[in-house]
Order: C-alpha cells, then sequence, then structure tokens
C-alpha cells in the first residue's frame, strides 16, 4: 500500500467531485488502468466502480487526484460510505466539522469532506473509525 493514502475500510467503489473540463475520455485513461471498472457520472460526481477492491485501492493510492477534482489545493480529504440516506447534511457537518474547517458534499450514501489542514483529516479518521451514524457503520477512506 502507497505511504501517500490511509486506507480503513476497503470499498470497490470510489466517489469524488470533478472539474467541468474533465471528459469521460480522460476518466477511462486515468481509472481503466488500474482494472476493470464501471464509471458513472452525474454532472460533477463520479463513481468509479471496480470489479476487484485491489484495483480500487491501487486507484486510491495511485491517480494524481489534484488533476482531476475540483479541489485547487490538496491537504486532506475523506470518503465517507455507508451513510444511511436518512442522514441529514446537519448531522455530517456536526460529525465532521468537529476536527476542523471542513467542506462538505453529499451524494446518496457517500459523502466527501474537504479539510483546510491535513491533521484535522487525519484526527477525524482516527476518532471515526467504526463510528455509527444512524445505526449504520460508516466506512471512511483519507487521500492525501
Amino acid at each position: 500500500m502507497a505511504n501517500n493514502k490511509f486506507s480503513l475500510d476497503r470499498s470497490k467503489k470510489l466517489f469524488f467531485e470533478i472539474g467541468l473540463n474533465i471528459s469521460d475520455d480522460k476518466l477511462h485513461d486515468v481509472f481503466d488502468k488500474y482494472g476493470r471498472c464501471k464509471i458513472s457520472r452525474d454532472g460533477q460526481i463520479v463513481t468509479v466502480n471496480y470489479e476487484d477492491e485491489r484495483d480500487a485501492d491501487d486507484a486510491l493510492s495511485a491517480v494524481n487526484w489534484p488533476s482531476i477534482t475540483k479541489q485547487k489545493e490538496w491537504n486532506g480529504y475523506l470518503f465517507a460510505m455507508g451513510l444511511p440516506i436518512t442522514t441529514t447534511d446537519d448531522e455530517l457537518e456536526k460529525m465532521f466539522t468537529k476536527f476542523g474547517k471542513a467542506t462538505i458534499g453529499r451524494f446518496r450514501d457517500t459523502a466527501t469532506i474537504f479539510y483546510e489542514d491535513r491533521r484535522d483529516a487525519e484526527d477525524a479518521v482516527r476518532n471515526l473509525v467504526g463510528a455509527k451514524i444512524n445505526g449504520s457503520k460508516m466506512r471512511i477512506n483519507l487521500i492525501m
């Protein structure tokens, strides 16, 4: 596993927000090289679903994320997955902003959390491992 990524729970699905100028061809160029996957896009929201979780882990570790996402500075970026549909934006904000200044985006059962300070993201992950929200255990991946 690469040193630039700390993964706490394995998943075959990657979820993120991209810049408007990223084409579908570019997305396939970036992600297909790590394994068989299906890429779906809803505007700027992209889901990459790999057949093998090891391929997803490889992509998480190796992709040059700032080159394809809307995030200009890449300090601390989390994926939170497995969130109940009933979870409110206020609940997410309360859970994640107690570790530092963060911007939170939500799509179905997944949230992206951008921290201004990488240490805040690391604190969030350390404190939220195994955490439940509305009765469901969420999965967290920290990308750095």
